[in-house]
């Protein structure tokens, strides 16, 4: 009788990858809970208050995209998580000019990214459905 440690080392990560995901969305939805009334005190005439949500909602979104690349890891994912990061960041800058020039550029030049990746990957599936002579 044969353990196999391979597989006893990527379920024992599985699981562990499953714990982490459990404890994220529960402190997500704490986090909703403490959160969402104070979002209704705000003093909408005033623009702060507006990046403010901003600020608590790319939150949310970061942390659904730590979700998800928990469950499905894939490279697409990592580089929206990275692009919704840069963009929480370049929201909180004030007169940083150039952080905020900096996180711009690599915002493009994540999407540049993500677009190769599309496209490579359209013309993979393309080449897999060629019939061959």
């Amino acid at each position: 009788m044969k353990i196999n440690l391979r597989e006893k080392g990527i379920t024992l990560i599985e699981g562990a990858q499953y714990y982490l995901l459990g404890v994220l969305i529960i402190g997500f939805v704490a986090s909703n809970v403490a959160v969402i009334p104070t979002l209704f005190d705000l003093d909408w005439t005033n623009v702060q208050s507006f990046i403010e949500f901003l600020r608590v909602i790319l939150l949310w979104v970061i942390a659904l995209e730590v979700a998800r690349l928990l469950i499905d890891y894939r490279t697409e994912i990592i580089i929206e998580l990275l692009i919704f990061v840069v963009a929480r960041k370049i929201l909180l800058l004030e007169n940083d000019y150039v952080s905020l020039f900096i996180g711009i550029i690599g915002v493009v030049i994540l999407l540049v990214v993500r677009q190769g990746l599309k496209e490579r990957k359209i013309k993979n599936s393309a080449e897999q459905q060629m019939p061959t002579v």
